[in-house]
């Protein structure tokens, strides 16, 4: 876990943040009901929704609930 941290403390300003509006957050309680979703599980995937369409979008987890909920809104994953 330490190893993983110091990679992103290295690299997080190379990756894009996006912070939560009301209007992600309500997208994400959507998708929590729609998708069985933990609370901050659907913030992380309406935070990629807002990206789609926006060029290439891969989504990247090791949950299987919600990458099952990624695949299933059209996303790309890892």
């Amino acid at each position: 876990a330490r190893a993983a941290r110091r990679v992103l403390d290295e690299i997080w300003l190379d990756l894009l943040s996006i912070p939560p509006d009301d209007e992600l957050l309500a997208r994400a309680a959507d998708l929590a009901d729609e998708h069985s979703l933990r609370g901050y599980d659907s913030v992380q995937l309406a935070a990629a929704t807002s990206l789609q369409g926006a060029g290439d979008v891969t989504f990247a987890c090791w949950d299987v609930e919600l990458r099952a909920a990624a695949e299933d809104v059209g996303l790309a994953v890892a």
